[in-house]
């Protein structure tokens, strides 16, 4: 007989067959029942019988591969009584027992054929994806978080796996994670995502719902107290990540008073005003102003390298306004101890106290002795004030930059835009993405906006009960962010200013070297 009538003789017979069937032991039965269903896949008795008789040989997935293909070829689960209800059963139960005995290899089959009967079950395809992902099975993790995102669009687990396996919509993921319902996600997990959300939404200017969105992981993080967290680094890289992020929703700026031009001082003492300085040849002829400020133990460290670089090396006519901050009853000690008298290179100082600090600044390890994120943001004070008073460019630079060419050609290249920003290319994060050491601004009513910006920003930020060190370079990014009217450039980090530490001297490319916490300062050319 030929198989074509093979398969007519059953369909035939196939009411006699399955009575036939039912009086065997099940395991005599199965072959005669794999024929009929073969033969009529669509046939609803026959498929229970076959299912019923896999459960009592004890051949679970089997039974469970028989379902799923039963509902693959659309055919009713109903239509198959307690042999579906039955088989679910037997699977669950199977896995309980497999995950117990810590067998998640089997445990995984029994969930996953669960899952394949059960695409609308959370809980069962929860289980499903921890198995495969506990056994690395990227592909059907993968599957299975799809799957409950189907269900539920902000389901943390599916989407902790979309980042592990780089799936999805990064900025999508983290922002589900940084806006967890409190208890489903450990704080400084949650943290961690606020911060890695913040620093995606700000690599570009925010429209509305950008906006809109940012302002929800910022409140979402007010929430989290660092201090909750029992170990001690903990606490101190969660106080990091929620600062960096509140940095990114600073608060309106209060009303504040412009203060009045600090008196400059000539490197030969003479005291001056701004005025004063406008009136004087020096001023009348240069195309460019340095600005740096720094405490005087950075100035005593970094000053005088950083003074004789610019005069050695800058090509165009300059000044230089060295601000030292808290220094204004010791200016003139501090301004001999430079040993440069040069008419470009003037002083000007504040009476500024760290001591009367007492807004703690966080970094990663924990609060800073000294106020650094108040020191680090009086240069752009400065700078503001440099760029409205003398309407020239301004180079604002850490004080631990040298400089070892000129910079014509830079004013030249970037001489149609506003605002020249460091942007470190080998980091998105909020707080390192725009580098603080390099800034040029253009005497422009834009750079002027930026500036003012600025001001407003770190200011309301320093008022804040605590702060970040980075605030500086938050500053930047964000009214970089919000500043989509102004022209901005950017330096080239291969040539113009290296983004990475050099610990001594050695030959560069750089027209500016930054020289970085620990830099070996005996190893510098002789000025």
């Amino acid at each position: 007989m030929v198989l074509g009538e093979t398969r007519l003789s059953l369909l035939a017979d196939q009411a006699a067959l399955l009575a036939h069937a039912a009086q065997l032991e099940p395991c005599m039965a199965l072959p005669l029942l794999r024929a009929l269903c073969s033969a009529a896949p669509c046939d609803a008795a026959g498929r229970r019988r076959l299912v019923e008789a896999l459960l009592a040989s004890g051949q679970v997935l089997e039974a469970m591969a028989e379902l799923a293909d039963w509902r693959e070829r659309g055919g009713d689960m109903a239509a198959l009584g307690m042999a579906a209800t039955s088989a679910a059963a037997a699977a669950l139960a199977g896995f309980n027992r497999m995950r117990e005995a810590g067998d998640f290899g089997a445990a995984e089959r029994h969930v996953s054929a669960l899952a394949i009967l059960n695409p609308g079950n959370s809980a069962i395809l929860e289980a499903a994806l921890a198995c495969n992902r506990r056994l690395g099975h990227a592909a059907s993790t993968l599957h299975f978080a799809r799957q409950l995102l189907a269900l539920d669009p902000r389901h943390l687990g599916a989407h902790v796996v979309l980042l592990e396996q780089g799936e999805g919509h990064e900025l999508t993921s983290r922002a589900c994670l940084a806006l967890a319902p409190a208890g489903s996600l450990h704080p400084l997990r949650q943290l961690h995502e606020a911060h890695r959300a913040v620093s995606l939404l700000l690599l570009r200017p925010l429209d509305e719902g950008g906006q809109r969105l940012l302002r929800e992981i910022a409140e979402a993080v007010r929430r989290i107290d660092p201090d909750a967290l029992e170990d001690q680094a903990q606490r101190d890289w969660a106080w990091h990540y929620r600062l960096l992020v509140e940095a990114a929703d600073p608060p309106p700026p209060a009303p504040r008073e412009v203060p009045d031009a600090a008196p400059l001082m000539n490197a030969n003492g003479t005291g001056l005003s701004w005025a004063q300085l406008r009136r004087r040849r020096v001023c009348r002829e240069a195309k460019l102003v340095f600005v740096v400020a720094a405490d005087e133990a950075y100035l005593r460290l970094y000053g005088r390298p950083y003074l004789a670089s610019v005069l050695r090396h800058c090509d165009v006519p300059a000044l230089i306004v060295v601000h030292v901050i808290g220094g204004h009853a010791r200016l003139d000690a501090l301004r001999r101890c430079m040993d440069l008298d040069d008419p470009r290179i003037l002083f000007s100082a504040d009476d500024f106290a760290p001591g009367a600090i007492t807004t703690p600044c966080y970094d990663h390890d924990g609060p800073r002795r000294l106020p650094v994120a108040h020191l680090q943001c009086v240069r752009f004070a400065v700078a503001a004030r440099a760029l409205a008073e003398l309407r020239l460019p301004v180079i604002v630079s850490d004080i631990d930059v040298v400089l070892q060419r000129g910079v014509q050609d830079l004013l030249d290249r970037f001489g149609t835009q506003d605002v020249v920003l460091n942007r470190n290319e080998a980091s998105e994060s909020f707080g390192s993405h725009i580098t603080a050491n390099l800034m040029l601004l253009f005497p422009t009513q834009a750079a002027a906006g930026f500036m003012a910006d600025l001001g407003d920003c770190l200011s309301a930020c320093l008022a804040a009960p605590q702060v970040t060190r980075w605030i500086d370079q938050c500053g930047l990014q964000f009214c970089w962010n919000r500043n989509a009217d102004a022209r901005f450039g950017w330096f080239d980090t291969a040539a113009d200013i290296n983004n990475v530490m050099y610990r001594r001297y050695e030959t560069n490319p750089f027209r500016f070297l930054s020289l970085f916490h620990g830099f070996d300062m005996a190893s510098l050319p002789p000025a």
